[in-house]
């Protein structure tokens, strides 16, 4: 657990070696850059719309925290 002490990123270790099959994120630059733009359009976009052009101080709060939640457990199911 001292690794990864929240449990959120899965890890293989063998004695001091690190089992990195299956990667957990594409080897190509261009891969992992298509990666988060598919976690924007598909998590973040509805929600920043509704941010932007919400008035009320609670609704904004809460979508703000949804956002913050979706964009750090973004790391969990990538």
């Amino acid at each position: 657990m001292h690794i990864s002490p929240d449990g959120r990123i899965p890890l293989v270790a063998r004695g001091c070696e690190n089992l990195p099959d299956p990667p957990l994120m594409p080897a190509a630059p261009a891969d992992r850059a298509r990666n988060w733009i598919k976690l924007a359009d598909e998590q973040l976009y509805s929600t920043t719309h509704r941010f932007i052009f919400t008035r009320e101080a609670e609704a904004r709060r809460e979508l703000a925290a949804q956002l913050l939640e979706t964009m750090f457990s973004s790391s969990r199911t990538r």
